[in-house]
């Protein structure tokens, strides 16, 4: 399905009603924090004792990457009407909103500060892929088209797992496997590979700024 805007995707119902995992990876999260709906469909989920887990691949910050070249010029692609100091106060709102997500629900939630250069923003809920595209343009990524497709994002995930450690795995059990997908979910396959592969070259799981006592 391909839909003109992420408001079509309906996310706060997906996010609330999401049983094993949720993926986020790219974009900068401050503006999910000032979505009370996104934060109540957060709180719902993680707040299940038989809920998902929370992965986010987040950006870096500007001041502390400097040797990151690729990020001033992908927050101009997102922001291009936007300051450096504007910038720098979104990307510290996104940090500070997964600080206090991590907080709040501990080991339900992994972040990742991502050395890559992502290719495109993803979400990832159970086996649904939502998933957007990044344009030079004044029409900002929230406002694009977005797809989302169903597969098997468990087995997808375990593939893309094995395939970026080849010195550890049967390469060939591994290419056989990709070769048995059907062509909808080796196309699915390479989202989530993006997705797997960034966050496996992360810096680390990220020790974000501690919250202050306001929820997210």
């Amino acid at each position: 399905m391909i839909t003109a805007g992420v408001q079509q995707l309906n996310l706060p119902e997906r996010i609330a009603n999401a049983k094993c995992r949720i993926w986020f990876h790219a974009p900068p999260y401050g503006r999910f924090a000032a979505s009370a709906p996104l934060c109540d469909a957060l709180h719902a989920a993680l707040s299940r004792a038989d809920g998902p887990n929370l992965t986010v691949a987040t950006l870096p910050d500007l001041d502390s990457h400097p040797q990151i070249a690729w990020l001033p010029d992908f927050m101009r692609l997102l922001r291009p009407r936007s300051s450096r100091d504007d910038i720098r106060q979104e990307l510290a709102a996104s940090h500070t909103f997964l600080g206090q997500l991590a907080d709040h629900y501990g080991h339900r939630v992994s972040i990742h500060t991502i050395l890559l250069r992502p290719s495109l923003p993803v979400l990832l809920v159970d086996d649904t892929i939502c998933f957007g595209h990044f344009a030079r343009s004044a029409v900002m990524t929230p406002d694009g088209f977005w797809c989302t497709v169903t597969a098997p994002v468990e087995r997808l995930l375990q593939l893309a797992g094995e395939g970026v450690l080849p010195d550890e795995v049967d390469t060939t059990r591994t290419s056989d496997a990709l070769n048995a997908l059907s062509p909808e979910h080796r196309a699915a396959f390479r989202i989530i590979e993006e997705c797997v592969s960034t966050t496996r070259t992360a810096a680390s799981t990220t020790m974000l700024p501690k919250p202050s006592s306001t929820k997210p």
